[in-house]
């Protein structure tokens, strides 16, 4: 017994350290000068056992983030201001690796250039390539539908679907109702189509891009939500899968996200 407990603490101690040998440092080093001292830069990303989180005050519109991370994963900086709100052009999406990378903006951080992250470089081709496009499940959709009062010259007829404006009525532009549409199937036929064809050329770049891209992380991660939205069958996610390096289908994250 007492053999057995020495072997197996031995080759825990031996996992561990193989684990923590993974890790590897990155140096982030941003510069938007529009950030005056005094506002904090926050650093978030998923790391191998959860959520992981960082912060540092900005100094001269400078800040600088040092750490270990074990492969490239998606992350984010979200700039606070003092006194100020928080808003879309105060944060960037980009893949934190290891290395030295670097965050440089003239005006906003969400148009900064990142350098030192071949992941990133990756994530800008995709994302141009999407054009915005999302992963959502096909039958799902957020759709808003709004009726505003329309104003129609005397003597004319108002066009088909509107109300007319009368006499002591509403003005011009009057909010009437507005509700949000959660279901395609309860949009009109026509958009139902648009939206469906859409979502189609949408997957079939993601598709050929990963195809395009087998060594790519952004190409594993873009796989692993074709997958989680339904956007795929089974056979084509193994298919596709297949497809990949096997350094990314062995890395911690392919190990968590595809049957081994």
């Amino acid at each position: 017994m007492k053999y057995n407990f020495t072997f197996s603490l031995a080759l825990f101690l031996c996992f561990s350290i193989t684990l923590l040998a993974q890790d590897k440092e990155y140096m982030i080093t941003g510069s938007v000068k529009k950030y005056p001292s005094g506002a904090m830069a926050y650093l978030q990303y998923k790391g191998l056992t959860g959520i992981v989180k960082d912060s540092v005050s900005i100094v001269g519109g400078n800040f600088a983030f040092k750490g270990k991370i074990d492969e490239p994963r998606p992350a984010s900086i979200s700039i606070h201001e003092p006194n100020k709100k928080t808003t879309a052009q105060n944060h960037v999406n980009f893949f934190l690796e290891p290395g030295n990378l670097m965050v440089a903006g003239k005006q906003m951080l969400y148009n900064a250039i990142i350098t030192g992250s071949p992941a990133t470089s990756d994530k800008k081709d995709f994302d141009k390539l999407m054009a915005g496009q999302r992963f959502t499940q096909p039958g799902k959709v957020t759709v808003t539908q709004t009726t505003r009062v329309v104003a129609v010259p005397a003597g004319s007829m108002p066009p088909s679907g509107t109300m007319s404006q009368g006499r002591g009525g509403p003005a011009s532009g009057t909010l009437v109702s507005q509700r949000t549409i959660n279901d395609i199937n309860d949009l009109p036929y026509e958009v139902q189509s648009a939206i469906r064809e859409m979502n189609e050329q949408g997957k079939e770049k993601a598709v050929q891009f990963i195809k395009d891209h087998p060594n790519s992380f952004v190409s594993m991660y873009a796989l692993n939500s074709l997958w989680v939205a339904k956007r795929i069958t089974y056979l084509e996610y193994v298919s596709i899968s297949n497809a990949l390096a096997q350094a990314l289908m062995q890395s911690n994250e392919g190990k968590v996200m595809f049957v081994q």
